[in-house]
């Protein structure tokens, strides 16, 4: 890994020698050390136990370096960002798996892409960046985990950077208008495996014989957002559609659905207090994750002559978070947010599926340094404790807890 490291710093420094002297070059970066205490009830963690243990990390998404690069008419410019760190075992899965991040120290690019002015009032950006949908979101576990939050976050709709196209298109000194065309990944692997390929020999599912239908995205997906200044208030309404295909499907068999989101978020700002939340509302967005991937929360079902069918799940998110800045050193964030998912995967039974759940937290940013900070924090989960599944009595899911201290550079 270290040689790795030592070729890409090497690359990004003759890459400075060889830019015109009049543009510009910067290097800037994170680096961040969390320290905490875990606790699992024994209905989230794998064991079936209650767990608890202590861990020391150091996230990927919290430890990276930049490079950033712009000519001198500020018309084009590139970003580079690569991610170094520890993912932890016990976090980094879904509640109730035995599933782990893999490999526990990781190198990843992110944010990757480059940004041309055409005109003084229009920015677009090519390559891996930030997306519309989530743009407002409470604070993250300590320094922030990006592996964990996709799964277990309730009440805030998580996105990470994606491959697309994007223009930023600027109305007047209030109003922008963004619009985006993104990868709809279609990597060859089926999102729902019981959909039966015109291939099959046989109609049980996993038997030899077996062939699901292949997943054919030809369709971006596609976004829009509208964000509104106005004095000390920030709003955005935004929307994403994208079409998940199949192709050489049965005949009698679902081929495709679709995944959607409507999100307005906002923030205001009045003295040293400010109040940031978000509403969403959307289907198969895969357990409160979007980033367009093969999975989401669509499930199937059969119907009387036997053929699969697809059942969208309908999500609806909101949280709100309220911060205080105390003192320019010391600000204090305390937020709350819910999740709800419905499926009627059977039209033939009665609250079919049904799963809710919590997440809340405090979090206190002290500033030692203008570039040093320590982060005590403390998030707490409700899975729900009525959770209902095909119609079978009510579940209770579980509570976690993380609570501990992250200490923070930038430079």
């Amino acid at each position: 890994m270290k040689k790795f490291i030592i070729l890409v710093l090497a690359a990004a420094f003759c890459l400075a020698m060889v830019l015109p002297a009049s543009a510009e070059l910067t290097f800037s970066g994170t680096m961040a050390v969390d320290y905490y205490y875990h606790k699992q009830d024994a209905q989230v963690s794998p064991s079936g136990f209650d767990e608890t243990d202590t861990q020391f990390a150091m996230w990927p998404y919290t430890n990276y370096l930049r490079w950033t690069y712009t000519n001198k008419d500020e018309t084009l410019g590139a970003t580079m960002q690569m991610y170094v760190g520890r993912r932890n075992d016990s976090l980094a899965r879904a509640p109730n798996t035995t599933a782990t991040a893999g490999a526990l120290w990781t190198i990843d690019f992110g944010n990757n892409h480059i940004w041309w002015k055409p005109m003084p009032d229009v920015m677009m950006r090519f390559g891996s960046q930030s997306q519309f949908i989530g743009m407002y979101n409470g604070p993250g576990i300590i320094g922030g985990i990006d592996a964990t939050c996709c799964m277990i976050t309730g009440g805030s709709l998580h996105t990470s950077n994606k491959i697309g196209i994007t223009a930023e298109i600027k109305i007047n000194d209030m109003v922008s208008l963004k619009l985006g065309a993104y990868d709809p990944d279609d990597d060859d692997t089926p999102a729902l495996t019981t959909l039966r390929s015109t291939a099959s020999t046989t109609s049980t599912v996993g038997a030899a014989g077996w062939v699901n239908a292949d997943e054919e995205n030809t369709i971006p997906r596609l976004d829009i957002a509208l964000p509104i200044k106005y004095g000390n208030i920030q709003v955005q309404p935004a929307a994403s559609w994208v079409l998940r295909d199949f192709d050489n499907v049965a005949a009698g068999y679902d081929d495709s659905y679709d995944v959607w989101v409507v999100a307005l978020g906002g923030k205001v700002t009045y003295g040293p207090l400010s109040l940031t939340g978000e509403i969403t509302y959307g289907e198969n967005i895969s357990d409160a994750n979007y980033v367009g991937g093969i999975a989401s929360n669509a499930r199937t079902y059969m119907d009387p002559s036997g053929f699969t069918q697809i059942s969208d799940t309908e999500t609806t998110l909101w949280f709100l978070a309220l911060n205080w800045q105390i003192n320019p050193k010391m600000d204090l964030t305390v937020y709350y947010g819910e999740a709800d998912e419905e499926n009627d995967v059977n039209p033939l039974l009665a609250d079919d599926y049904d799963n809710g759940r919590q997440n809340y937290g405090l979090q206190l940013i002290y500033r030692i340094l203008p570039n040093w900070q320590i982060r005590p924090s403390w998030q707490h989960w409700d899975y729900g404790d009525d959770n209902v599944w095909a119609g079978a009595a009510p579940v209770d899911n579980g509570t976690e807890d993380v609570i501990g201290i992250g200490f923070l550079t930038f430079f």
